[in-house]
């Protein structure tokens, strides 16, 4: 997919003259580009959120592994204003709010390149946004388990039935204890990219090019 928007047209930006210059931004939207991107995923759970364990919940070998689409969305705009503090600013990080149509965390910066330009307008700085979006989010799950837990007695090591210690992590019910035989299993989520308000960074929506 590739289509541009319309915006300030170039020669317009180049002879705003007083008017362009009051808004520091005169940004003009140059193109959008859409491709896939595929990724294999080694989960710990499906998409229903069943962990993979046996029936005695002890976690299998093998983890799921499943191949995941991805859409890489590049978009890429004529600015005025120096971009690199807002490069610097928003580089890795991820949607705190829904846009787009787009869930809170299933977007993510990958890349913003800006390019000096000269010209007889003065300086342009031609940048490049790299935001790819993920379904699963960015967010990372882990299913709550582990070789010891608390009780009555207080943090114990998990044994097997004939009492030696347990060589695979057992499930636990998010406050440290063992889980509950047939009880659906408790993930905890880290975030381990900064939070940003997408809308700061004023670009069009990608999926409604109107």
């Amino acid at each position: 997919m590739n289509y541009s928007l319309g915006g300030v047209p170039e020669s317009s930006a180049d002879d705003a003259g007083a008017d362009g210059e009051a808004n520091a931004e005169n940004e003009t939207i140059l193109t959008i580009d859409a491709s896939p991107e595929s990724e294999n995923c080694a989960l710990p759970f499906d998409l229903d959120g069943a962990a993979n364990v046996n029936s005695l919940g002890e976690w299998f070998d093998d983890p799921l592994n499943v191949e995941f689409g991805r859409l890489a969305l590049t978009f890429r705009r004529r600015e005025r204003a120096n971009p690199w503090p807002r490069a610097l600013e928003f580089w890795n990080s991820i949607n705190a709010e829904p846009i787009w149509g787009c869930d809170v965390a299933t977007l993510k910066v990958k890349a913003i390149v800006p390019s000096l330009e000269l010209t007889s307008g003065g300086r342009r700085w031609n940048v490049s946004y790299s935001i790819v979006y993920r379904s699963l989010g960015w967010l990372v799950k882990r299913a709550d388990a582990g070789f010891y837990a608390t009780g009555t007695r207080g943090v114990y090591r998990i044994l097997n039935d004939d009492g030696s210690p347990k060589e695979s992590p057992t499930l636990l019910n998010g406050a440290g204890a063992e889980l509950a035989p047939g009880a659906p299993p408790v993930y905890r989520t880290f975030r381990v990219n900064p939070w940003k308000d997408f809308a700061a960074l004023n670009l069009p929506n990608p999926f409604d090019p109107r």
